[in-house]
């Protein structure tokens, strides 16, 4: 959460989309520990993200009000959020 630059809200809100879509799956180790697998949805999901993320990278954008010689990166908390979840907990081989 905190390399992606979330708030525990912001991340909760990310997760349930992904559970919800099948992106992501809740496992129990029988401990009453949870952790999220990557389904193979999710991977495909993580792989178009990661593209459009390649494809954007080194665009700036200029507001009208701000000085534009100093042009500042696309924010991309949430596309660098997916494209980096699950990564240490991939299902399949």
């Amino acid at each position: 959460m905190c390399e992606a630059r979330l708030n525990f809200w912001q991340a909760e809100s990310i997760v349930s989309f992904l559970v919800e879509n099948g992106h992501l799956a809740l496992d129990s180790n029988g401990n009453g520990v949870k952790q999220y697998l990557t389904t193979e949805k999710g991977e495909q999901l993580r792989g178009f993200i990661r593209g459009i993320h390649e494809e954007l990278d080194g665009l700036s954008i200029h507001s009208s009000g701000s000085d534009t010689s100093s042009g500042s990166r696309v924010s991309s908390t949430y596309a660098e959020a997916l494209a980096g979840y699950g990564q240490q907990n991939r299902t399949g081989p």
